[in-house]
């Protein structure tokens, strides 16, 4: 996480000294300071609301209101922002709380400095499920950001709130969940965990995609931005995949400066990963092969076996053929090979579950 740390005076600064220190150490964050011989704090804020993960005010809450408030878009864009008064007894998260971490960076201050977390969140308050929260922690997008109050407001009024998963539920569920894939349940809000985000379980449906999909993608060079974007979005939806569910773009690594990928990699803040022909040749499984890639490329199939291939700590499985590194993760292809113009396509999915 990256900070921007905002002070005004020398027992301010003092404690925001502390607090590098200790965040830098617990690898918790990494602090940008802000020089005000160097800059204004209007321009620094300018400069690094975007670029930054949060921001930590030592000082008046009012200073940092005014200051952020220009800036502001949504819950699920807008930094997390803190604010610690001068004496570090109090530390109060007043902007992205759940989906920006403000509440969870306000508990670890308070944790290192001894100060009391100032926790205002209804959901925290009440000791009931955030589902924002929960779905960051899981590795998940929430598509409909306004209906987070929907979720939020029925368990707080103890209303029941029905969940859908098409992965398989471990844990206990939180109090207020019921599971609805049967015909008992009768109430309109709801949760779906779906790579498919056109499923409506519920009159009022929160869709939340976990993000455990991987493309592997092969490409004549020079091939249009346009082209390759429409292959892949037209592919995903035909599998009833959402563009949401891809945490990675694997390749060959001719393919590092290709610009039709990077530039989609950029265009959906997707990272690009690429493998060598003998690491692909490595993935183990059945793929469908091609004797004049292998001529090309070293690998006799690019996309099957990128999408399938992991970096160091990934695990992966083809078919019913498993290669484990652990004794619980894996990953499976969904798509077999996909080819239009030059271009291919598939993708696999890892191990997830819906975990509480």
């Amino acid at each position: 996480m990256r900070l921007g740390l905002v002070s005004f005076t020398a027992r301010g600064r003092a404690l925001g000294e502390h607090l590098l220190d200790g965040l830098s150490q617990s690898n918790k964050a990494e602090l940008v300071l802000w020089d005000k011989s160097q800059i204004s704090l209007k321009a620094f804020i300018a400069d690094h609301f975007r670029s930054l993960d949060g921001f930590v005010f030592i000082g008046a809450i009012g200073i940092a209101v005014r200051l952020t408030a220009p800036y502001l878009e949504s819950k699920a864009q807008d930094p997390a922002v803190v604010v610690l008064d001068e004496g570090g007894r109090y530390v109060i998260p007043i902007l992205s709380g759940h989906l920006g971490g403000a509440n969870n960076l306000a508990r670890d201050i308070g944790r290192l400095i001894g100060a009391e977390p100032v926790i205002t969140t209804s959901t925290d308050v009440h000791g009931i499920f955030a589902v924002d929260t929960w779905s960051q922690r899981q590795g998940c997008e929430i598509l409909e950001i306004d209906r987070i109050k929907h979720i939020s407001g029925a368990l707080l009024d103890g209303e029941p709130v029905g969940l859908v998963s098409d992965f398989e539920i471990c844990g206990e569920l939180p109090a207020g969940l019921t599971p609805a894939d049967n015909n008992y349940f009768s109430g309109s809000v709801g949760i779906c965990v779906s790579l498919d985000e056109k499923k409506q379980p519920f009159e009022r449906t929160l869709h939340i995609v976990p993000k455990c999909v991987i493309l592997g993608v092969g490409c004549r060079r020079g091939t249009v931005f346009e082209d390759l974007e429409r292959f892949i979005i037209e592919t995903l939806a035909e599998n009833d995949i959402s563009l949401k569910a891809v945490a990675a773009i694997n390749s060959i690594d001719l393919k590092n400066n290709e610009p039709c990928l990077l530039r989609f990699s950029e265009t959906y803040g997707i990272p690009f990963k690429t493998f060598s022909a003998g690491e692909l040749m490595a993935v183990q499984g059945t793929f469908e092969r091609s004797a004049f890639v292998e001529s090309i490329t070293g690998a006799d199939n690019v996309c099957e076996r990128s999408a399938m291939a992991a970096a160091q700590g990934d695990q992966w499985r083809s078919g019913t053929e498993f290669r484990l590194v652990s004794d619980t993760e894996f990953r499976r292809l969904i798509i077999t090979k996909r080819q239009k113009s030059g271009m291919t396509l598939a993708a696999a999915i890892e191990d997830w579950r819906c975990e509480f």
